[in-house]
């Protein structure tokens, strides 16, 4: 196996699988102006994704540890292409939400799939980098989306821009074959591997819901950026793209932390209580403070938007070779499903205010009750252990 177009592949699978939403994001306002739309229905597009992509994510992960993770990465990037060719064909709304439901049948199988090639390819001790590395293919898209597609767009319409990560994602479709080594045969001591705790997954999941909520607020920089700074398209796009560059960093070096620490409770107790912060300066971003924003994003960048490394070094550290893609699904439902409902009503609450304070001060409200939960967590398992 050569190890470095094995990690390049699970970078992109989770870029390609999981900007269905993001390119929504940078899109955002053509999206709007093409449609006629308000800000909560552009938000019940990432919800019509996301919420569905959340429901997928418990089947997907059961199908990934059915069919392996080499064909569940081919089904992944065709999945992801079409997504993309239907939002750039889409003559009206509500297509472009058919779209979405096509790429949450991507994007539930993002995390199952490139989790159960690491469980199977990678040697506890070994996972933390690899995993960082990949988990940061998410941002990594928002990154280089941020910065190009913007320009695409003026060069070739928003369209244009859909059509053209549509063919980027098919071509790698040839590259899964000689990077992906098949499964390998699995031992009886895989088979009899540590089972998921069931109350960890489920309160993994759990706090997958608080940051995803929290965190969606990401969807909105771009907008946020122009309307509530005045800056231009491209100055949002770069926000988006800043955020990404600095969960890129996060997620690896959380994920570092987390697996040589082997407390990733802890970790994530940390992660809500900055993120908690970051909500705090973007709050205080004006036109006459626009330091603010950028301060704010890369915060963000390596908080909330960072958790995933964290928890998904936990599942795969704790579930066995035969049962990370079904407590992969599990952890990742919860999270889209709050990264899902947060957009519309976001959204919502900017159309009823005319303000966005009041999107960051709810964003501040979920990440406090993750770090409530995280500390919760901790003084059970004191606890239990006392009792021992």
């Amino acid at each position: 196996m050569q190890r470095a177009g094995f990690v390049s592949m699970l970078v992109t699978a989770m870029g390609v699988a999981t900007f269905v939403a993001g390119i929504l994001s940078i899109l955002s306002a053509e999206i709007i102006d093409e449609f006629d739309i308000t800000r909560q229905q552009f938000g019940l597009l990432i919800t019509a994704l996301l919420v569905t992509g959340a429901g997928l994510s418990f089947a997907s992960g059961k199908i990934t540890d059915a069919i392996g993770g080499k064909a569940g990465f081919f089904l992944l990037f065709a999945l992801a292409a079409a997504a993309y060719a239907v939002y750039g064909f889409a003559p009206a709304y509500w297509v472009m939400a058919l779209g979405g439901l096509v790429g949450a049948m991507s994007n539930s199988l993002a995390n199952p799939t490139t989790n159960k090639l690491i469980s199977l390819h990678i040697p506890a001790g070994r996972r933390s980098v690899i995993t960082g590395i990949k988990q940061s293919g998410v941002q990594g898209a928002v990154f280089f989306g941020g910065i190009l597609l913007p320009d695409v767009a003026r060069r070739l319409g928003w369209r244009g821009a859909m059509f053209t990560v549509a063919v980027f994602s098919i071509l790698f479709l040839p590259l899964v074959a000689a990077a992906i080594p098949r499964d390998t045969a699995t031992t009886s001591a895989d088979r009899q591997g540590a089972a998921p705790v069931p109350g960890f997954v489920r309160w993994l999941a759990l706090y997958g819901f608080l940051l995803g909520f929290a965190g969606s607020v990401t969807f909105l920089i771009p907008l946020f950026a122009q309307e509530s700074l005045g800056m231009s398209a491209d100055a949002g796009g770069t926000a988006a793209a800043v955020a990404g560059l600095a969960a890129f960093v996060g997620r690896i070096a959380w994920a570092r932390i987390a697996e040589r620490r082997d407390r990733y409770v802890v970790e994530l107790l940390w992660i809500a209580v900055l993120s908690a912060g970051a909500g705090y300066v973007l709050l205080q971003a004006t036109p006459e403070l626009p330091s603010a924003l950028w301060v704010g994003v890369v915060l963000v960048g390596l908080t909330s938007s960072s958790w995933n490394s964290v928890g998904m070094l936990a599942v795969i550290s704790r579930a066995g070779v035969l049962r990370t893609g079904g407590a992969t699904g599990t952890v990742q439902g919860g999270f889209l499903l709050g990264l899902g409902i947060g957009p519309p009503i976001f959204g919502r609450l900017v159309d009823r205010t005319g303000s966005y304070d009041s999107m960051w001060l709810l964003s501040i409200g979920f990440v406090a009750a993750a770090a409530l939960l995280c500390a919760t967590w901790l003084w059970r398992d004191r606890v239990v252990r006392a009792r021992r």
